[in-house]
């Protein structure tokens, strides 16, 4: 008995080993992957941001997507964008409520906000609210191509046809 007990704990011990040697390698991975993403995050922001020689003022030169936020809709309710690139994507209520762009898969799987510029948008907000009457930038790194569900985050507007789609389409070869 205690040969078996001695057999089983060796056998354990040994698949520890295996196992520890695993995670350690995929957590390498995982990092090199960060460390890749990190510097083509960078690149693609840099790619869209020009600064004036003179002035040193920095401004944005990337693709604009206009939505207007209007009572229960938004136009465009279809929204194109390219994988691998930073957009702007300017939001204007027009209405005399709070309305929300909302897209959680969108910013989830599809999409990273990026802060440039001034934009101040929370890491992880899936619902971005628009005051009345007033506008705000988002910035996003657009990533993986799919289409994504877009709606408005204020009771009922889903149901009175707050709604649109997010199309990400893949990165020009």
């Amino acid at each position: 008995m205690k040969i078996l007990v001695v057999i089983i704990l060796a056998a354990l011990s040994v698949g520890c080993d295996s196992m520890s040697r695993q995670v350690d390698t995929l957590r390498l991975k995982a990092l090199h992957a960060d460390e890749s993403n990190s510097a083509q995050r960078q690149h693609a922001i840099e790619q869209v941001q020009e600064v004036n020689p003179e002035t040193g003022e920095v401004s944005f030169s990337g693709e604009t997507i206009y939505v207007i936020m209007s009572d229960f809709q938004f136009t465009p309710d279809l929204i194109r964008l390219k994988s691998g690139a930073v957009t702007r994507i300017r939001l204007s209520n027009t209405a005399w409520v709070t309305h929300y762009f909302g897209a959680a898969e969108f910013f989830q799987r599809g999409a990273e906000i990026v802060n440039i510029l001034e934009s101040t948008v929370p890491a992880g907000q899936h619902h971005i609210p628009v005051a009345p009457f007033s506008e705000r930038d988002v910035y996003v790194l657009v990533k993986a191509p799919g289409e994504y569900p877009l709606s408005c985050h204020v009771p009922n507007h889903l149901k009175a046809g707050m709604q649109g789609m997010l199309v990400v389409e893949p990165a020009p070869l």
